[in-house]
């Protein structure tokens, strides 16, 4: 049996990102208590602000973000998203808890989505 395409859950937020790293548990955003058994299963991140040109990092599940994510050997050991300025990212991919970091020095807001199939 295929995966639908059809979420039956979903969810957004906004949040500022600076150049320290922040991390955000998904559940307190959106999703309360109920992340914690069924963890989202796609996430976007939209790092689309115009007058912002910083590239943003992504860390999930328990990892922390930093701009060396970057590095190819980064991407072998744990769960990373690189969303350049002014663009999203989209993943079929379950998570609990994104870190978080902007390059610059210039705070940003990021928007997420996710949902569950």
């Amino acid at each position: 049996m295929t995966q639908q395409d059809i979420f039956s859950q979903w969810s957004s937020a906004s949040f500022m990102v600076r150049s320290t790293g922040r991390r955000l548990r998904l559940r307190d955003f959106v999703g309360g208590e109920s992340a914690l058994k069924n963890p989202w299963e796609f996430l976007e991140i939209q790092n689309t602000q115009p007058n912002v040109a910083g590239t943003l990092y992504v860390a999930l599940n328990g990892a922390t973000a930093s701009s060396s994510l970057g590095t190819f050997t980064s991407y072998l050991g744990q769960q990373s998203i690189v969303v350049p300025a002014r663009s999203s990212r989209a993943y079929s991919i379950k998570s609990t808890s994104i870190s978080a970091v902007l390059t610059g020095s210039t705070a940003a807001p990021v928007i997420i989505f996710v949902a569950r199939y």
